[in-house]
């Protein structure tokens, strides 16, 4: 291709077609500048595909990364929920002064049961990594910080603050007061009496019953949280792909 504009070059520069000659260079250098436009348009629009299927990729494991949360989040807030009941049952019973029936067991073994949020962090720091900007939607990409960096934070510090405090001095008074312990699920008091007159117990209870209140509050509104966040990355997904 080279070689034939040469060809024509040469041809009206021998020709003496001088005028010829100019309309031709200047053809070929528009010629040329139209050549790089398309070539850089072609560039731009590559990258700008790339982008776009990397935001779709992005946001996709972002999801797929709060369903998993989201059933934790549940599960979390079920067994708390399992922990508020048996506090307000056991303290039920001994302001009742009720006597001591074995279905009373499930509460003395779920009372203080603790639970941990296991939040997939992964398909965040790989958003990090990539850059937050990927995410186009300027009220999406808020929400999905939002949703790690403050809501998912505050349990972590609720459960620090009032739930692994606990764990040993909870283990002790078990240890001590009762028998026949199946994790999670139930214990036997060795002496009901006893346990149902001790004051530093009760207020046990009404510490861990408080502690609980507001981790089940913070549990649901990271779960309405969460729901948002999938919900919304699905329609934006939906949106790029079309």
């Amino acid at each position: 291709m080279v070689k034939f504009f040469r060809k024509i070059r040469h041809n009206l520069l021998s020709e003496g077609k001088a005028g010829k000659y100019l309309k031709y260079a200047i053809g070929e250098i528009v010629l040329v500048v139209i050549g790089i436009l398309i070539a850089l348009q072609i560039n731009n629009w590559n990258e700008g595909n790339k982008e776009h299927n990397l935001e779709v990729k992005t946001l996709s494991e972002l999801q797929s990364a709060f369903k998993k949360d989201l059933k934790d989040l549940n599960f979390n807030l079920d067994f708390h929920k399992k922990g508020l009941e048996a506090c307000e049952q056991l303290i039920l019973a001994f302001d009742q002064s009720l006597p001591y029936d074995d279905s009373l067991d499930q509460y003395f073994g779920q009372y203080s049961n603790i639970t941990i949020l296991v939040h997939n962090s992964g398909a965040y720091e790989t958003l990090k990594s990539r850059g937050l900007d990927i995410i186009k939607n300027d009220t999406l990409r808020s929400q999905i910080i939002n949703l790690h960096d403050n809501v998912y934070n505050y349990i972590l510090e609720i459960q620090q603050s009032f739930d692994y405090l606990d764990v040993n001095e909870n283990k002790q008074f078990m240890l001590k007061f009762m028998s026949d312990w199946k994790f999670f699920e139930s214990a036997k008091p060795l002496n009901y009496d006893q346990i149902s007159q001790n004051m530093e117990f009760r207020n046990r209870l009404k510490y861990t019953m408080q502690s609980r209140q507001i981790s089940i509050h913070r549990y649901q509104r990271a779960i309405n949280k969460c729901e948002d966040v999938i919900l919304n990355i699905g329609k934006e997904v939906d949106r790029l792909r079309k």
